[in-house]
């Protein structure tokens, strides 16, 4: 139902050399998935639930390394939507995972609690998801 993938991952999946998003996430969502999790490192992550595509910012904060970051999103927005929030509420919660685990050496160093994400989230109040595209 969720596919996770960065950009370049996402090109070499689908056999194709464009970058432009939302020709991605339509790709993915032509072979059948509902849910396309795009990250793109620095620039954010893009999210389809296959009617709209949004995009969100990361928050900011020191990047130590990047080993395991997009894991954390992973873990962070699935951990949302099993609670029952909204898309753009999920990204958040990714998001905070993510920027959090990118201050630390490894992969599973600074992963955060719910309480510490909801903190991270208030914390970045001005950085929320925009819609890039309806399909």
């Amino acid at each position: 139902d969720a596919l996770f993938l960065n950009r370049e991952e996402s090109q070499e999946v689908l056999g194709v050399d464009t970058d432009e998003i939302v020709d991605l996430v339509k790709g993915f969502h032509d072979l059948g998935v509902k849910m396309m999790i795009l990250t793109d490192g620095p620039d954010g992550v893009y999210v389809s639930d296959s009617k709209t595509v949004w995009h969100l910012e990361i928050f900011e904060g020191p990047a130590v390394e990047r080993t395991g970051t997009g894991d954390a999103f992973g873990s962070g927005f699935m951990g949302a939507i099993i609670l029952g929030k909204s898309v753009e509420e999920a990204m958040l919660w990714g998001n905070a995972n993510s920027t959090s685990v990118v201050q630390f050496i490894g992969a599973r160093e600074g992963l955060l609690t719910p309480d510490k994400i909801e903190e991270m989230i208030e914390n970045n109040a001005s950085i929320r998801p925009s819609e890039l595209a309806k399909l």
